[in-house]
């Protein structure tokens, strides 16, 4: 195993840790969780971070703060597949972030 691939692997699977923890105790409690995790070197600029951490914002009702994050991952991916599902996932959590 390479050390790029461990890396882009443990950030997944920390990452996959907090989503499962906010479905389970609440909004509140994954955004908690997520800015605990935002000062690991390794999550500080991967947009999957930033998308992720939208949620918890939309579903807090904290919208302006939700569409930075957003679009912050938009700026930040080259994947023309991903871009297209990030523009979208404001209109799906049927939000006012556009």
């Amino acid at each position: 195993m390479t050390p790029c691939f461990r890396s882009a692997h443990l950030r997944t699977v920390a990452l996959n840790r907090v989503v499962v923890d906010g479905m389970a105790r609440g909004p509140a409690a994954g955004l908690h969780a997520l800015d605990a995790l935002a000062a690991e070197p390794a999550l500080t600029n991967y947009h999957l971070f930033l998308s992720v951490r939208g949620d918890p914002l939309v579903k807090l009702g904290l919208y302006a703060e939700a569409r930075e994050e957003l679009q912050r991952t938009l700026t930040m991916t080259e994947n023309r597949r991903e871009h297209e599902l990030l523009t979208k996932k404001p209109k799906l959590a049927g939000s006012s972030i556009e």
